[in-house]
């Protein structure tokens, strides 16, 4: 029987909570892979855990319905 390989599907992808722990991990895995991410942060927050990784950083409110639309314009996962 043939293996299938999933490949990951090409565009960026939002990471909400991306500075806390499983965010940060997630969003090197996705890094590891190859995707290109958009990190979403509590704003004040400084994201240190995200330090020297090639991403794009949005701060928005997760309350705030509009700010999380515009950070999550584009992306595709």
């Amino acid at each position: 029987m043939a293996e299938t390989i999933h490949k990951p599907a090409a565009g960026l992808v939002l990471v909400t909570g991306a500075d806390g722990l499983l965010g940060a991990n997630v969003t090197r895995a996705l890094l590891a892979r190859g995707r290109e991410v958009r990190a979403l942060v509590q704003p004040g927050s400084g994201a240190t855990t995200l330090d020297g990784l090639e991403i794009e950083i949005a701060s928005a409110d997760l309350r705030d319905p509009v700010a999380v639309a515009a950070a999550a314009a584009g992306a595709q996962g």
